[in-house]
């Protein structure tokens, strides 16, 4: 990942590799047991590439950009200038926004499938339940659609903001974000699988306790 972008290099010849192994020791054990639904591939992974942890990237730029700073050379910098060179482009070159998503959803399409196989081949027996995405509203609408494509449901960590006294949930911390019901639609529209709040926590202020500490409102 070239130590600034905390992702994964899934265009390594190494990663199908690492993909098999773990799936291999974490996996394999569980493929009959029938108490089991099914896995979260990962956790939190940044989709916005070294960007802030926070900031959002609606646009779809954030790997791209990152890896365009990569030295030549280096098998995500490769993948990038053979992707640009089909269509004419350099990495050098004032990219367009569209063209940066496209390569965003080369990225999210073989992150799924080298993940999502090699988990296959040693558990067939129960569902993928998507990589626990950090929000709902920090990627690009494309990783979701591959999320969709690939997984049988796609989870997401999620902390909206509610308002007891109205019965308002905002989708995020904006004090005229749309509802929650809204961007719930919208990720449904997008990916067309089921949607699993994996992550969440809202503090009761009735507790006696501060509750100062912790993700949540």
């Amino acid at each position: 990942n070239g130590g600034k972008i905390k992702f994964p290099n899934v265009f390594s010849a190494a990663y199908p590799e690492h993909c098999r192994q773990m799936a291999q020791k974490l996996c394999a054990p569980y493929r009959d047991d029938p108490t089991l639904v099914g896995w979260f591939i990962d956790n939190e992974i940044r989709w916005n590439g070294p960007v802030s942890w926070n900031e959002a990237d609606r646009e779809g730029v954030g790997l791209y950009n990152g890896v365009a700073a990569l030295p030549a050379g280096h098998s995500a910098r490769v993948a990038l200038d053979a992707f640009l060179a089909k269509r004419g482009l350099k990495a050098a070159d004032a990219v367009e926004p569209a063209v940066k998503r496209e390569f965003l959803r080369l990225i999210a399409r073989r992150y799924f499938e080298v993940t999502i196989a090699a988990l296959k081949a040693v558990d067939p027996n129960h569902a993928v339940l998507g990589c626990r995405f950090a929000g709902a509203n920090t990627m690009c609408d494309v990783v979701w659609e591959e999320a969709g494509r690939a997984c049988d449901a796609v989870s997401v960590n999620w902390y909206p903001t509610a308002e007891p006294e109205t019965n308002y949930v905002r989708a995020n911390w904006r004090h005229h974000a749309p509802s929650w019901e809204e961007r719930m639609a919208e990720l449904v529209a997008l990916t067309r699988k089921p949607l699993i709040i994996s992550e969440w926590a809202y503090r009761g202020g009735d507790t006696g306790h501060k509750n100062s500490k912790g993700a949540g409102q």
